[in-house]
């Protein structure tokens, strides 16, 4: 129902504005704001048909346009304002101030002012000995024959507006709305704290499964360190003896074959000599025996080659092995059993290599040497036994040449 007492704002009568005026017949929606419930002279209707004052409207706009009752949002051009003719105000009927003290006046907006001021007579006072609200006419046979002390004042009757009830609803909403959610934050937070606590109880014992399990492997890995490591030491000595060996030999092998190259060379120089002082019948002859004389010094020269680069690949593999045996002396897994047969097969190798003359193959399951990089800098070009056999052969063919 629209309101009947509400606060007027015209700046028409002094002495009324600020005022609640009671009128006898309720008022048009669109002349009274809808949220701070004060008649103005001039009111806005939004779009969504809820009416404002001047006041709230403004403040509306500066907020961007936003409705206070619905939060719609509006176009501050396409609203609607009208305006309260002062003669229509003062034509309305109202009661007086003191209606609910027993005055019975009904008239005109504009003679209301008058009327409260000089005819009405249902003003009230404060009784000066027990503080009661009484009418003033009767204020002395009070005091005279009805005053108690003792009773007190009793407390005036507030007058209810449709703004003081639209506060209450808000104030008794908002209040049912902080307690669910304080009811809501009290489940969350007793939630909230039975899961930590279960977290903590599960980390507690991790923590402690952890530290076991970490205890015991690294308990495992030293004892299994103390068992290999001495084992590890002797087999790298041994390897370290093998291979000292293994580059003294080479080493005397290509001294005795640079001597006997040198001697080669020598009866080759003396042959040509010879050949060239000799008769000229035999020249032709001596001439093939030369060229072939050449040709297998070529294939020598040739054949050490082949021998060397071989020899180079086998360094290359040796020192991959060895290398592989770093790693494997960094890892305290590796058995003792593995890498003796990695040494047992090592020593074949070099077994086969010296009474061969040829490189020897080192095994993928033997790559486990290391530590010898720089005794084998120099490889071999040929072993005694190959220069020998070269030898006899070239003395052959100048023996030959020579009787022919």
């Amino acid at each position: 129902m629209p309101p009947t007492c509400v606060p007027l704002s015209t700046e028409f009568i002094p002495g009324l504005d600020w005022r609640p005026l009671c009128f006898e017949h309720p008022l048009p929606l669109d002349k009274v704001c809808q949220v701070c419930a004060v008649l103005c002279k001039e009111t806005v209707v939004l779009p969504c048909s809820h009416t404002l004052c001047n006041v709230c409207f403004e403040s509306s706009v500066n907020l961007g346009c936003v409705c206070p009752l619905d939060t719609a949002n509006f176009d501050k051009d396409a609203v609607d304002k009208l305006r309260l003719r002062p003669g229509q105000l003062l034509k309305l009927s109202v009661s007086c101030w003191n209606a609910e003290h027993g005055c019975n006046f009904v008239g005109p907006v504009s003679e209301l002012l008058d009327h409260f001021e000089k005819e009405c007579i249902h003003h009230r006072a404060s009784c000066p000995k027990c503080h009661q609200d009484v009418p003033r006419m009767g204020l002395v046979q009070h005091c005279v024959r009805d005053c108690d002390p003792t009773q007190g004042a009793e407390a005036p009757q507030p007058r209810v507006t449709l703004q003081g009830v639209q506060l209450r609803e808000s104030l008794e909403k908002a209040s049912a709305e902080i307690k669910q959610s304080i009811t809501e934050l009290k489940d969350s937070y007793y939630g909230l704290q039975a899961s930590v606590n279960t977290v903590a109880d599960d980390v507690k014992l991790g923590h402690s499964l952890s530290n076991r399990a970490v205890t015991e492997a690294v308990s495992g890995v030293l004892q299994q360190l103390d068992k290999t490591l001495p084992g590890l030491t002797k087999l790298g000595k041994q390897l370290l003896e093998n291979f000292e060996n293994a580059r003294v030999d080479i080493k005397q092998s290509i001294a005795e074959l640079k001597d006997g190259y040198s001697g080669l060379q020598a009866s080759v120089n003396a042959v040509t000599d010879d050949l060239k002082h000799g008769p000229s019948s035999s020249i032709d002859g001596v001439s093939g025996r030369l060229a072939q004389l050449q040709r297998m010094q070529s294939d020598a020269i040739h054949r050490e080659g082949e021998l060397l680069e071989d020899l180079r690949r086998s360094c290359a593999d040796i020192k991959q092995s060895i290398a592989d045996l770093k790693n494997d002396f960094s890892r305290p897994q590796t058995s003792s059993g593995a890498l003796k047969d990695d040494v047992n097969l090592g020593h074949s190798g070099k077994s086969e290599f010296l009474s061969r003359g040829a490189p020897c193959e080192v095994s993928k399951d033997s790559q486990s040497m290391e530590q010898t990089q720089g005794a084998l800098e120099k490889p071999r070009e040929l072993t005694p036994m190959e220069l020998r056999i070269r030898r006899r052969e070239i003395m052959a063919l100048i023996e030959s040449s020579g009787s022919r």
